[in-house]
């Protein structure tokens, strides 16, 4: 762990904030996420580096119209997130592994300020097995100060179970879930199927060039709004397996339920799209 990175995370002072931080998404309906290419590490792939992103405020049109690679390089980030693990974990468990994640106001392009929100990530190997999913993947969520806002887990069940079965390719669902584990939101990953059109089929490529993830209501059928990771262009894709997203937030949403779908952006991003078993593949 990076020393600064440890003195923030640890710190146990509240942060001089005179109002909550988690108002600072209050007026954001949207938010672009680059992913910092790491050089070094398209060269070298068994020297994984810890994953930085840059975050921008956007309009919300940008998730219907997701932006190309040009704009995402010329955002000017609002926050900055920082993963914190250990080198053999990177290695040996790729898109599996544990982080803890620093999202801190920007003080600059790459620059982290004053600290907004905290994610950890555990170590999960899941095994869906019929009607119970054995370790599901799940990620919690922090404010500055240490308070549990909430958390974002994989959402198993006997219907889940039948759904998948019955559309071969089907779904997967992750529960949004306040600090007292009521479920928010869900998020709906579609596996390309006949059953839904082949969504999703070679996404984010040139052929189809965002990989979309739903965002539902608390009863898990009205839909609200997309996550998308986009196709950053052909050079940047030959180049680089760095991520490019786009996430629209529900206009009812609270700015605490905006912080969880921020962090479940995150596990959706590790869980798909980061590369595994130490190669240049899409996770």
């Amino acid at each position: 762990m990076q020393a600064p990175l440890q003195a923030q995370w640890n710190a146990g002072a509240p942060a001089p904030y005179q109002s909550p931080q988690s108002d600072l998404l209050a007026p954001v309906q949207a938010v672009m996420v680059r992913q910092k290419l790491q050089i070094f590490e398209q060269f070298c792939p068994a020297c994984e580096k810890q994953n930085f992103y840059r975050i921008g405020v956007c309009d919300p049109s940008k998730v219907s119209h997701p932006p190309d690679g040009n704009e995402f390089n010329a955002m000017q980030p609002s926050f900055v997130a920082q993963e914190d693990s250990e080198c053999l974990c990177r290695f040996f468990c790729g898109k599996m592994r544990e982080f803890r994640m620093l999202i801190s106001e920007a003080a600059g392009l790459d620059a982290p300020g004053q600290p907004y929100l905290r994610l950890e990530r555990p170590f999960r190997c899941t095994i869906p097995c019929c009607c119970v999913m054995v370790c599901p993947q799940e990620l919690s969520v922090q404010d500055a100060q240490g308070r549990h806002l909430g958390s974002v887990v994989q959402d198993w069940s006997c219907g889940r179970c039948w759904e998948l079965a019955c559309c071969p390719g089907g779904y997967m669902y992750y529960a949004v879930k306040g600090a007292a584990g009521d479920p928010q939101f869900y998020l709906r990953v579609m596996y390309p199927s006949l059953c839904n059109g082949c969504t999703n089929c070679c996404a984010p490529t040139c052929l189809n060039t965002a990989f979309v993830v739903d965002i539902l209501d608390a009863d898990s059928r009205t839909h609200l709004g997309h996550l998308k990771n986009v196709f950053p262009g052909f050079n940047c894709r030959c180049l680089a397996d760095a991520s490019n997203l786009v996430m629209g937030f529900p206009s009812k949403a609270t700015p605490e339920q905006r912080a969880l779908l921020l962090g479940a952006l995150f596990l959706v991003e590790y869980v798909y799209f980061e590369k595994s078993d130490n190669n240049n593949s899409s996770g």
